[in-house]
């Protein structure tokens, strides 16, 4: 009697499918095609997890001296009430 078996076959199919999802939502979000919020999203992952993955992977976010602007423009409101 012989018995098979399609499930690791599968599984690794969609193991290589998610691992696929996750790298191209991280393409996207080094190129600056979408926010890393956006991306996360694609991945299927939380937030916080996405950016963990992309700190370990070395891909930084981009931000310039405008958004810095704006952030600081944004504290400063913020203290000032």
């Amino acid at each position: 009697m012989r018995l098979r078996s399609e499930a690791p076959a599968r599984s690794g199919r969609r193991t290589a499918g998610r691992a696929a999802v996750v790298n191209h939502a991280v393409a996207c979000c080094e190129a600056g095609q979408v926010t890393a919020g956006r991306a996360a999203h694609m991945a299927g992952m939380p937030r916080q997890a996405f950016e963990a993955l992309l700190t370990r992977r070395k891909v930084w976010l981009h931000y310039d001296e405008a958004d810095l602007q704006s952030d600081l423009a944004t504290l400063r409101g913020l203290f000032s009430r």
